[in-house]
């Protein structure tokens, strides 16, 4: 999956990843699975992308040192309404193959 990075208010920048180590600490967080989140729920959402920073962030050497509610506080609606848009445009993207490729299918003989 392809990495973003979310602003913060403080300016402070961080990488996020849905990846396999976000989500066990999602599990730790929630205390349920990353593929139960409510797709409807802005708290799922949020401990999500929370948990998605804090992954990547100490993938890369970077201190995220933010609880979730912490991390909340410094989240702007636009910034987590961007990042969401950005993440279902990639979940998407990785769900279906691209046109190109199907183009390729269709286009070839015996279609």
């Amino acid at each position: 999956m392809k990495k973003h990075f979310i602003t913060l208010t403080t300016g402070e920048s961080f990488p996020v990843e849905i990846s396999l180590g976000a989500m066990l600490i999602f599990k730790e967080e929630t205390g349920r699975e990353a593929t139960e989140a409510d797709k409807g729920s802005l708290s799922d959402l949020i401990k999500l992308l929370w948990a998605g920073a804090a992954a990547a962030s100490e993938t890369a050497g970077i201190a995220m040192n933010y609880t979730p509610q912490q991390f909340a506080n410094r989240l702007t609606p636009e910034e987590l309404k961007k990042w969401k848009e950005t993440y279902v445009e990639s979940q998407r993207n990785e769900e279906n193959p691209e046109k190109g490729e199907e183009v390729k299918k269709k286009d070839s003989p015996g279609s």
